[in-house]
């Protein structure tokens, strides 16, 4: 991904509509920090498209709450496919670890590193 892409990418992140989820957890599931998942989970993307930037082959964690919020957007399955095309030019695929809770915490406490800055 070249800079001008990652760039582009950025401000299709920035520009695109998450309220519905945010308003879903918000109102059917009662997340009262919604809005700060959702702002999260923006990071989180941003993390992921610097990540393709660099062409590094490595995957993000997300929180147990941050997990949450993508489980609800991927269960918009049209939105969801709209998002990765637009933004992440693909299908971002959510693999579900498979290792204990300890390894889970060290993953997440990586990824905490790499998405975590505005």
């Amino acid at each position: 991904m070249s800079e001008e892409e990652y760039e582009e990418s950025l401000q299709k992140l920035r520009d695109f509509h998450l309220e519905p989820v945010t308003e879903r957890l918000r109102e059917r599931h009662g997340v009262e920090n919604a809005g700060e998942l959702e702002n999260k989970f923006r990071r989180f993307i941003k993390a992921e498209l610097q990540m393709r930037k660099e062409s590094k082959d490595e995957s993000l964690s997300p929180s147990p709450e941050l997990d949450e919020y993508w489980h609800q957007f991927i269960l918009d399955t049209p939105r969801y496919h709209e998002f990765c095309d637009e933004i992440l030019g693909g299908y971002l695929h959510h693999v579900p670890t498979l290792s204990d809770d300890h390894e889970d915490e060290e993953n997440y406490a990586e990824s905490m590193q790499l998405w975590n800055t505005d």
